[in-house]
């Protein structure tokens, strides 16, 4: 699903601190029994999921490139005891802020696929979903 009508979004993503003049386009990713909305804005992106919690935001610039060996502890042992499929080399993280919310979103990729997991400040794994694209 994809909109760029800023009102087809659910009541309490309406109601998140976000500049409807600056809005572009949603798309929406379902992930077994989930969704993530996913906000385009004119400034950066901001991930929301169908239970209305802050995945990521990078608006207002207020992020930070994590490398893999930087990772907080709790991040590390998640990943250890449930690898990302091989195929899957490519790595890349941020820490946000978005308003009073911290975290980190963790991708892992490919040329056609992406593993996108978002963990809170203390390290617990609070989403996870797959992307896949066709081969260029």
């Amino acid at each position: 699903f994809i909109s760029t009508d800023f009102d087809d979004l659910p009541s309490d993503i309406l109601k998140l601190p976000v500049s409807r003049d600056s809005f572009q386009s949603v798309t929406v990713t379902e992930e077994g029994n989930g969704a993530v909305f996913q906000l385009q804005f004119k400034d950066g992106i901001l991930e929301v999921s169908d239970k209305l919690g802050v995945l990521y935001s990078d608006l207002s610039n207020n992020t930070t490139d994590i490398a893999r060996n930087d990772l907080p502890a709790q991040i590390t042992e998640w990943i250890a005891g449930n690898p990302p499929p091989a195929a899957l080399s490519g790595f890349s993280c941020r820490r946000f802020r978005f308003g009073d919310q911290e975290g980190y979103r963790l991708i892992f990729q490919n040329d056609t696929q992406k593993m996108h997991l978002f963990f809170d400040i203390s390290g617990k794994l609070r989403y996870q979903y797959f992307t896949a694209s066709a081969p260029v």
